[in-house]
């Protein structure tokens, strides 16, 4: 229900609206709560207002904090604005634009209304933050107007950013109105006056404040043409109110009334997301509720459009009101309660559809009817199969609330159980890779296992000799006879085309070729050989593949998806290591026919040169690969609408695999590496992952949601694809550590004397090289005809230890590092050289310092029985008279176990303690005992020549019968290193005076 202004006004109540703006009287008329006797009513107080009527046309508005390039914001003349002038903001390609205000309050509850007219583009975002004496931190509050033109609100849940749609923009001037409640941490979203969401959580909590900051920001987009404004967008009318704590409570509790009061229907309009899990076990006053019932009859006009969700289609999170089994579980649980017979008419419709649309396979098509003929193609079954069909149909035969009524008149039990049975395991159900059967015996080959699943490969491969996207190929043949229809995606022409990606028609042929080897089978050779005639056909005269063969349409650089010279999933990294393996004759190929060998090494050696030729280039400097190619320039061009025109670290770690696995690389192949791998190494982000998609020319992340625009920042584009795409990996990590442990880089640059970089090398490995004591660092520079262009070398650990500076390179033996200085664990080692050439280059490695020993002694009796008795006191010498009690805990602050003398006898314990630091000693003592009378603590640098060691004990707990000290020892400044330590307890102490607990002992490793 959307109500007029007049509405408004015949709600609002006689002395409320005073000098407050039109808008604000909006608000309270809907909002404010007054009782009915004579109460006073309030007004929020007005902070700010500006509605640029005083402003200078083509300027930027006075009073505002503004940050533009000049032109993109800038007040203009608006005839349909408030004050007949508004602001326009345009996109600026080069930098963020903005416009801010600050507001001094300690109030909790605010209020922000203005008006805006949106035009075109995306990336603008309005924040409203709190700060505690000018220190802002995260946006506490941020709406916007999405690419759609809608009005969304980010908001948190579950520690995680969501998008909340407010709801769209209308043509022309829009009213947006929000009520902020700082206690709750929550906010109201009005839109064109009337309650479109609320409360919402913020998207960043707010703890304390006494200053807000209202901001209207465009981040700045750009387009290939690099000079044309992408957004467009006007703002007016700006006011900013506060309502004080004493009144703040009462007057949002009228918000909230009012919205439940106002709201239009949201139930026309909003989908409920609800699971088969939700109302499988639900009370029967459940379908009583007004809410349930009409979720019912929403299904039942569902159920009418013919189409069903079966399951969630790939594109989506969830869909409207539940997959099929949930709404009918929904229709059975309203029927038990109403008896309703448009539910029950319904609910059997439905369930005939699941009889009726059960593949041949024993699954579901995600969608009735759409794809009622792909069977086990792509990803179009439905993963319901194993899950709320089975349970359904279970619940119905066996008559179980709320199928114990009529509504399952005339469904048969048995024909139920029956599509039970044929459900195929979840197992079987998956994409084909013969690495499963890498770990079979040689026997397993010949078995009828093993040829039972090459007939099942044989009887899904086209005619053409390729394979599709099918899953359970293995396990499930291809039968016409038993209602399949396709091998693969049906394309609009019927042709079936075979599918590169992932190894799909490559993995089925190894497996072809080791069965062939095994048995001789001259069905599963034959097989192979138009498999392999398929690979050769379906090269481009340029050396890509296409993900399918034959392309779609006759034009190579059309349909660029299925056309495109493809990386993706490493269609052509596999293919052209598959043609590999076969020319150097690698088993099971070596029955392959010679006369292929010629045609076999050009179509490899075209797949090379396509690779060396699609590398990007960006300024002179060749970087890595996009994830496809129009096959005749080598451009790289966009995938599906989220997957722009970029370079992609994913697609290039396979190819410079494959690169680097060539027996004797050409220097191209080199050249290629090494830019490759330069490039992978500049784009790193801090966290250490890699994005998967970077923006050619400028090396910024970028992102695309299922509209296809670009965006540089994740959570602008729709949560669907947030969550359903690999935006961000680790997938170089492993090969980069790679080529710099086994020194593979700096081989291919010191064999490519032009190549233009420079790189220091060092006798340690990248990735963390263990190391202790004096470490001797030769640095060198490759290629060390650069040095001379070397002015300025600086080295450090870990960012600000600096251990060389200078103008050139150290000598040799000139740079030793003491890394006993250092904290055992991981350190950064820096190295930056000033070269005149290619400026400042850095490098890093790490340094696993392991240079300290510790002993942790507690005094756990040993362990006697069993195969392998354990003695857990680590000493090297010790004398007869000790017993461990392990009584009492609470009286020795919860230590288990402590060592005492059995009695009033010298007692001793010695360590070897290598060039011993540190001492620490744990001791029970009873009240009034003095230890220093009978404890003797001593070291000594060869056994037997020891050297008495004074102490202080330190009482660091008191408790009933017993005090607990501690005795810390620091020899880290002795003038000699001591590698060995005593404890005595003698005789002038009582045996039950003093117990021993932990003793930890730490030092240096010998050298």
């Amino acid at each position: 229900m959307k109500l007029d202004r007049q509405d408004f006004f015949r709600r609002s109540q006689d002395g409320m609206i005073g000098g407050i703006s039109l808008l604000i009287c909006i608000l309270l008329g809907l909002l404010t709560h007054v009782s009915a006797v004579g109460s006073a009513a309030f007004e929020p107080k007005l902070l700010f207002a500006d509605d640029f009527s005083s402003a200078t046309v083509g300027q930027p508005p006075a009073g505002w904090s503004v940050g533009a390039n000049e032109g993109y914001l800038l007040v203009v003349e608006d005839p349909e604005a408030v004050g007949g002038k508004a602001v326009r903001i345009l996109g600026d390609v080069s930098r963020a634009t903005q416009m801010a205000v600050r507001i001094p309050t300690r109030d909790p509850l605010i209020i922000i209304e203005h008006s805006v007219r949106w035009v075109k583009g995306f990336g603008l975002n309005y924040w409203l933050d709190y700060s505690l004496d000018g220190r802002y931190g995260k946006h506490n509050v941020n709406w916007y107007p999405d690419e759609s033109g809608n009005l969304a609100c980010r908001v948190t849940q579950d520690g995680r950013t969501k998008i909340e749609i407010i709801g769209p923009l209308q043509f022309g001037w829009n009213h947006v109105r929000l009520i902020v409640h700082l206690k709750r941490q929550e906010a109201y979203v009005i839109l064109n006056d009337f309650v479109r969401r609320g409360p919402l959580p913020l998207w960043n909590v707010v703890d304390e404040w006494n200053e807000i900051k209202l901001t209207f920001y465009d981040t700045g987009r750009w387009s290939d043409t690099s000079s044309v404004s992408e957004t467009e967008s006007y703002y007016d009318d700006v006011k900013i109110f506060s309502v004080p704590a004493e009144q703040a409570e009462s007057f949002y509790e009228n918000v909230i009334r009012g919205a439940e009061e106002t709201a239009f229907d949201i139930e026309e309009y909003e989908p409920i997301w609800i699971e088969y899990g939700e109302v499988a076990d639900v009370p029967p006053e459940w379908g009583l509720q007004e809410e349930n019932r009409a979720l019912a009859y929403r299904i039942v006009r569902m159920m009418e459009s013919g189409k069903y969700n079966i399951d969630v289609p790939v594109n989506l999170l969830t869909v409207p009101d539940g997959i099929l089994s949930t709404q009918l579980m929904v229709l059975a649980q309203v029927y038990a309660v109403t008896g309703e017979e448009r539910l029950k008419k319904a609910f059997q419709q439905g369930m005939n559809i699941l009889i009726e649309s059960q593949f041949p396979s024993g699954l579901w098509p995600t969608v009735f009817p759409d794809d009622r003929n792909q069977d086990l193609i792509k990803d179009k079954f439905a993963k319901a199969s194993w899950e709320s069909i089975p349970a359904l149909f279970r619940a119905v035969i066996a008559g179980r609330p709320p199928f114990d009524t009529d509504i399952v008149e005339g469904i048969d039990p048995a024909e139920l159980a029956q599509a039970i049975e044929r459900i195929p395991k979840r197992e079987l159900i998956r994409e084909f890779s013969v690495s499963d059967y890498a770990g079979r015996l040689p026997g397993w080959w010949t078995s009828d296992e093993a040829i039972r699943i090459g007939d099942n490969l044989l009887s899904w491969q086209m005619d053409n000799g390729g394979w599709e996207r099918v899953y359970g190929v293995a396990a499930i043949p291809f039968s016409p006879e038993k209602g399949h229809v396709y091998r693969g995606t049906p394309f609009g022409d019927g042709v079936e085309r075979g599918d590169f990606l992932k190894g799909r028609t490559t993995e089925p042929l190894r497996f072809l070729a080791r069965l062939y080897q095994e048995t001789g089978e001259t069905r599963f050779c034959k097989a192979f050989y138009r498999g392999l005639d398929f690979i050769l056909e379906a090269q481009y005269p340029s050396g890509g593949w296409p993900r399918h063969y034959p392309i779609v349409g006759r034009d190579p650089t059309a349909a660029p998806f299925n056309n495109a010279a493809t990386f993706y999933y490493d269609a052509m990294v596999i293919t052209l290591e598959f043609i590999k393996d076969i020319l150097a004759e690698e088993y099971p190929f070596g029955f392959v026919d010679k006369s292929y060998m010629p045609r076999l090494q050009m179509a490899f050696d075209k797949g090379i040169e396509f690779i060396l030729k699609a590398q990007i280039e960006v300024d002179g400097r060749l970087t890595a690969w996009a994830q496809r190619y129009n096959p005749i320039t080598y451009e790289p061009v966009a995938g599906r609408a989220f997957e722009p025109v970029a370079i992609n670290p994913w697609v290039s770690v396979g190819i410079v695999e494959l690169l680097l696995s060539l027996p004797d690389p050409s220097p191209e192949v080199k050249y290629a590496v090494l830019s490759a791998v330069e490039w992978l190494e500049k784009v790193r982000l801090e966290d250490g992952r890699w994005a998967m998609f970077y923006q050619l020319g400028t090396n910024r992340p970028i992102f695309a949601g299922r509209d296809a625009v670009i965006r540089c920042d994740l959570s602008e584009i729709e949560l669907e694809r947030q969550l359903g795409y690999a935006w961000y990996g680790t997938w170089p990590e492993a090969l980069l550590e790679r080529v710099y442990e086994d020194g593979i880089f700096e081989a291919f640059l010191e064999s490519l004397p032009e190549y233009p970089a420079v790189r220091m090398r060092l006798p340690l490995k990248p990735s963390g090289q263990r190391v202790s004591g004096r470490l001797p660092l030769d640095v060198e520079l490759l290629p060390a005809k650069q040095a001379r262009h070397v002015s300025r070398v600086e080295i450090d650990i870990d960012g600000h230890q600096v251990i060389y500076a200078g103008s050139g390179l150290p000598g040799p033996g000139e740079l030793v590092v003491n890394t006993e200085e250092l904290e055992d664990g991981y350190h950064q080692l820096t190295v930056k050289t000033t070269h005149e050439i290619f400026g400042t280059v850095s490098q890093t490695w790490k340094l696993n310092v392991a240079n300290r020993w510790t002993l942790v002694q507690n005094m756990a009796p040993p362990v006697t029985e069993g195969w392998f008795p354990i003695d857990f006191l680590q000493t090297a010498d010790r004398s007869d008279g000790w017993i461990y009690d392990t009584s009492d805990s609470d009286l020795f602050f919860k230590d288990p176990h402590r060592l005492l003398r059995q009695a009033t006898t010298t007692e001793y314990l010695i360590w070897e303690t290598p060039r011993l630091q540190t001492v620490t000693i744990i001791l029970y003592v009873r009240p009034g005992t003095r230890i220093e009378d009978g404890l003797k603590l001593a070291t000594a640098q060869s056994l037997g020549a020891w050297t008495a060691v004074s102490y202080a004990a330190e009482l660091v707990g008191e408790g009933d019968g017993w005090h607990r000290m501690r005795i810390t020892l620091d020899f880290s400044q002795a003038t000699a290193d001591q590698h060995w330590f005593s404890l005595t307890l003698t005789d002038t102490l009582p045996h039950d005076a003093v117990q021993i607990g932990d003793v930890v002992l730490a030092g240096f490793n010998p050298r």
